[in-house]
């Protein structure tokens, strides 16, 4: 299942063409986005996606998305990161944000930790 959100922020099943339901995701809903970064030619980089799904599509992105039910922040980080640009055995460090946000908005996002 492939997820992003609508124009009111709630979560969207791309797959399905429509909101997606409660019962696809874990309550509070929780997402990862695992940020790659290297030195190339003495320049910081990042590692970005374009959108394969609406909202967005084609733009660039920082890879994620949310956590499947029963899964750890490092396997929805791993999972993630290989779906969504083929990149593996790279290591990952930790960093957990969590934040208030509003009922109908968007979850807070946390980077999944360790070696892949």
């Amino acid at each position: 299942m492939s997820s992003s959100t609508t124009s009111n922020q709630r979560p969207f099943d791309s797959a399905q063409g429509r909101p997606a339901t409660s019962d696809q995701f874990p309550s509070p809903l929780v997402a990862v986005l695992v940020v790659i970064f290297t030195v190339v030619d003495g320049e910081l980089r990042a590692l970005l996606i374009h959108r394969s799904a609406e909202p967005y599509r084609g733009l660039w992105a920082i890879p994620g998305g949310l956590l499947q039910a029963g899964e750890s922040l490092q396997e929805a980080a791993v999972r993630k990161l290989e779906d969504e640009t083929g990149v593996r055995d790279v290591f990952l460090a930790s960093e957990v944000t969590d934040c208030t946000v509003d009922p109908g908005s968007w979850p807070s996002s946390a980077l999944g930790g360790s070696k892949l």
